[in-house]
């Protein structure tokens, strides 16, 4: 239970069966089913009480063509129209159910994007300090492109990183102020 609201384990099942999970601050990358049940469940958590935030800070409903661009995104991971009904079905979720999910987490990403910012002031010796520790992420062939080349990738990966840390700082701070009680199978 989260602020008065309950997942169920089959909101968890239907958040990784649909691949909800693979976007956004929700990103589970686990492979194991066990463990991979038990990060949607915090994932769950953690976007509830986002959501919670979004709704005291009145965060807009984004437009309805943009939700129904992620509705199509999310139906392009099954293979046939039957699939996607079929599995909706299973885990007993209707279409607007699920425009709803998708507007909400919209609303997440924007309120994130506009509290953390959308790229911050970053200086040279900080993009050449995150070059040369992330050189790995800069290869092409196998060979480490030189800065010059990069700078704009160099520069919004560093910020990827930086905002990842503070979106992780305030989910736990939600976390911490929250009444959550989890009950693991």
């Amino acid at each position: 239970m989260v602020s008065g609201q309950v997942i169920l384990a089959s909101d968890v099942r239907a958040f990784l069966d649909l691949g909800l999970h693979e976007q956004g601050l929700w990103n589970v990358r686990d492979r194991e089913p066990a463990a991979r049940e038990a990060v949607g469940l915090s994932r769950l958590i953690e976007r509830r009480l986002a959501l919670d935030e979004v709704n005291r800070y009145r965060q807009a409903a984004p437009p309805p063509a943009r939700v129904e661009r992620a509705v199509a995104a999310v139906q392009a991971r099954f293979a046939d129209p039957g699939a996607f009904a079929r599995l909706l079905s299973m885990v007993g979720i209707e279409m607007d159910d699920l425009r709803q999910i998708l507007r909400d987490d919209i609303r997440i990403d924007e309120y994130v994007a506009d509290r953390f910012g959308r790229g911050g002031r970053l200086t040279e010796v900080e993009l050449r300090t995150h070059y040369d520790a992330h050189r790995a992420r800069f290869l092409e062939g196998g060979e480490p492109l030189p800065f010059e080349s990069v700078r704009d990738r160099v520069r919004e990966d560093l910020w990827t990183d930086r905002r990842a840390e503070l979106v992780a700082g305030w989910v736990a701070g939600l976390l911490r102020r929250a009444e959550v009680m989890r009950v693991d199978p």
